[in-house]
C-alpha cells in the first residue's frame, strides 16, 4: 500500500474540518442539555415522563457527538503531527479508500478485524 499523497491528505484534512464543523452547529443546535424539564417543554404541551425521555435521547445524542468530534480532533491532531494514516496498532498505512470512507480511522482493517474478533 502507497503512502498518502498530499493532494489525498488535504482532501481528507478537509473532510475532517468540515465534518469537524458540522458537528460543532449539531452540538450548539442541540443546546446545554441541563435545562430543567419545566423549562424545555411548554407547560400542558406533553408530559413529564415524555418532557423527560426526550432530553435523555437529546443528551445521549449530545454525548455520541461529542465523542465524534473528539475522535475528528485526535485524527486532525494526528495530521498536524504527520502521523495521520497509519495504524496505531501496527505502524502500517490505513489506506486511503478506508480513510475516505472514515476519516478518523484509527486502524487498518487487518487490526480492526483482530479487534473484533477478540470481541466476540
Amino acid at each position: 500500500m502507497d503512502e498518502l499523497t498530499p493532494v489525498q491528505l488535504q482532501e481528507l484534512s478537509d473532510n475532517l474540518k468540515q465534518q469537524q464543523r458540522d458537528i460543532e452547529r449539531q452540538i450548539d443546535s442541540l443546546g446545554k442539555g441541563d435545562e430543567t424539564v419545566e423549562g424545555a417543554v411548554p407547560s400542558g404541551k406533553i408530559d413529564p415522563t415524555t418532557a423527560m425521555q426526550e432530553k435523555q435521547m437529546t443528551i445521549a445524542q449530545k454525548q455520541r457527538l461529542e465523542l465524534r468530534l473528539a475522535n475528528i480532533s485526535a485524527a486532525l491532531a494526528r495530521s498536524d503531527a504527520n502521523e495521520y494514516g497509519f495504524c496505531v496498532e501496527c505502524g502500517d498505512l490505513i489506506g486511503y479508500e478506508r480513510l475516505k470512507i472514515k476519516p478518523d480511522s484509527l486502524f487498518c482493517v487487518s487490526c480492526r478485524e483482530k479487534q473484533e474478533k477478540d470481541i466476540q
